[in-house]
């Protein structure tokens, strides 16, 4: 089994994601929700999960820097960036 960490600062896409890939049973479980870059790098700290799902655009610490972050720990770890932040 795959863990997954889902962070998204707009806690309806966290929650939903979350509830979507838990229900196609496919091998993955959400090892933690984050509503920040911070809680993220916490979580990936944590947990160690093999895939990380991460927004740009968040308060106190943005993905693009949790991003940075998360490499020099796992250089290795899939990470998908999910944003509807159009201004990079």
């Amino acid at each position: 089994m795959y863990q997954i960490v889902i962070a998204d600062d707009e806690s309806t896409i966290r929650n939903g994601l979350s509830r979507l890939i838990t229900s196609y049973h496919m091998g993955l479980e959400v090892a933690a929700l984050a509503a920040d870059g911070e809680e993220a790098l916490a979580a990936v700290c944590r947990f160690r999960p093999q895939l990380l799902l991460i927004d740009i655009n968040m308060p106190r610490m943005d993905g693009l820097t949790a991003i940075c972050e998360i490499r020099r720990i796992d250089p290795e770890m899939k990470i998908l960036i999910l944003s509807g932040y159009d201004d990079f």
